[in-house]
């Protein structure tokens, strides 16, 4: 089986003992070729078959051992979902995605959530992956590509524009 290999920024490293755990929490994973941590840089690498673990669940093992891995979220708008079996076609082409760690897709609402790597994905790659599986993603942001950075709307940390609030707010306050 083909494996891929996730570039991770980790937190929380202060000594090569704390790169040491890290590379054996994960490489006690089945599925993991090889691990590696640098404390030095607070990055590492994982090369490992997405067929046996997810990214999902390396993200997970550095959490148990007492570290982070820098994620983002963020929650795209998509038309044309019409019932389950649409969110389910969106989520499977999202978590094949490489970087993306999980994604959960409704369709009442027409999103998804996606919390996904940033060092080995972009908002480009996600709405690439909604646009395979068929449908249309809402490209919000500057720059329409979703490259370089720019978050939609509705992405975690918080980069949200204000101006849409502030239009509620003051049309709210002139009562």
């Amino acid at each position: 089986m083909p494996t891929r290999t996730a570039h991770l920024n980790v937190t929380g490293m202060s000594c090569a003992n704390c790169s040491a755990s890290i590379e054996d929490a994960l490489d006690d994973l089945d599925g993991v070729a090889s691990a590696n941590a640098n404390y030095a840089t607070d990055e590492g690498s994982v090369e490992y078959d997405p067929d046996e673990v997810s990214l999902g669940e390396i993200f997970d093992a550095i959490e148990s051992a007492g570290y982070g891995a820098v994620s983002e979220t963020v929650t795209v708008a998509i038309t044309d979902m019409s019932c389950a079996n649409c969110a389910e076609a969106n989520a499977d082409a999202l978590e094949s995605t490489p970087g993306v760690i999980e994604a959960d897709v409704n369709y009442a609402t027409d999103e998804a959530q996606v919390r996904y790597n940033p060092a080995d994905a972009s908002l480009g790659d996600l709405y690439d992956a909604i646009e395979s599986a068929g449908y249309s993603p809402v490209r919000e942001g500057n720059g329409g590509d979703g490259e370089g950075g720019t978050a939609p709307a509705r992405a975690t940390p918080d980069r949200t524009p204000a101006t849409p609030l502030a239009k509620r707010r003051s049309a709210s306050s002139s009562d």
